[in-house]
C-alpha cells in the first residue's frame, strides 16, 4: 500500500470477507456468507471506477481487453468482455456470451464501435440486426418464437395499438406507423394497419 492507500502489486489478493474500497459505503451489502466489493467516492462528488485493459497498446483483432465471468461452481454460465474490434488500438466492442445446458460458452449478442447491436449474429447488417433459424408460418411456434416481438402488458379497448414508427423529419410525429391494433374489447381480434402521420 502506497503513501495515498491504494494497493499497488502483483500477484493474487486474498481477503476474507468484504472488500470496501475507500472505506466503509454509504450503502448495504448483502450479509451471510456473501462476498462483496464496494468501490465508493469520497463524497457526492466523486465515484467509484473499476479499470480493466492490456498492459501496453495492443494491435490484435478481436482481443479481449476485459473479462466480467459468472460462474456455478466450476462452470462459466456466462460472460461479459471488452474486446478491440479490428488491429487498431483505439477502437472496441462489448460482447455477451451465455452457456446453454450441454452446450458451450457462445456469444449471443454484441455492440460495435459503430453503435450496432448484433443479436444471433456477427455480420453487421445495420444499426440493429437480429439473426435467427426461420420458424414455419403454418406452426404455433411460428407466432411463439418470432424473431422480434413487440409486446403489450395491458390492453386499451378497441383502439390499442402495438407497432413501429418510421420518422421521415427530425420534428415529432412525421411519417408511418405500421402495427396491429385491437377493433374489439374482447381481445382476440386485430388488424394490421399502417397510418401515416404529419402533424
Amino acid at each position: 500500500i502506497d503513501v495515498t492507500g491504494n494497493i499497488v502489486g502483483t500477484g493474487e489478493l486474498d481477503v476474507g470477507g468484504n472488500i470496501d474500497v475507500n472505506g466503509s459505503p454509504p450503502w448495504s451489502v448483502a450479509g451471510g456468507n456473501y462476498a462483496n466489493i464496494s468501490l465508493s467516492g469520497n463524497d457526492g462528488s466523486s465515484s467509484g471506477f473499476i479499470y480493466m485493459g492490456s498492459g501496453s497498446a495492443t494491435t490484435n483483432a478481436d482481443f479481449d481487453l476485459g473479462r466480467i465471468n459468472f460462474l456455478n461452481n466450476t462452470t462459466i454460465t456466462s460472460q461479459i468482455t471488452g474486446t478491440t474490434q479490428t488491429s487498431a488500438n483505439d477502437d472496441g466492442r462489448l460482447a455477451f456470451h451465455t452457456k446453454a445446458t450441454g452446450g458451450s460458452l457462445t456469444e449471443r449478442m454484441a455492440l460495435l464501435p459503430s453503435g450496432s447491436l448484433l443479436v444471433g449474429t456477427t455480420t453487421d447488417l445495420g444499426k440493429l440486426t437480429v439473426s435467427k433459424v426461420q420458424n414455419n408460418l403454418s406452426s404455433a411456434g411460428g407466432f411463439a418464437n418470432p424473431h422480434i416481438r413487440l409486446d403489450a402488458p395491458n390492453t386499451t379497448d378497441n383502439t390499442g395499438f402495438t407497432g413501429i414508427a418510421y420518422s421521415v423529419s427530425s420534428l415529432t410525429n412525421y411519417g408511418w406507423t405500421a402495427g396491429a391494433q385491437r377493433v374489439s374489447t374482447g381481445g382476440t381480434d386485430g388488424a394490421f394497419i399502417f397510418r401515416h402521420h404529419s402533424n
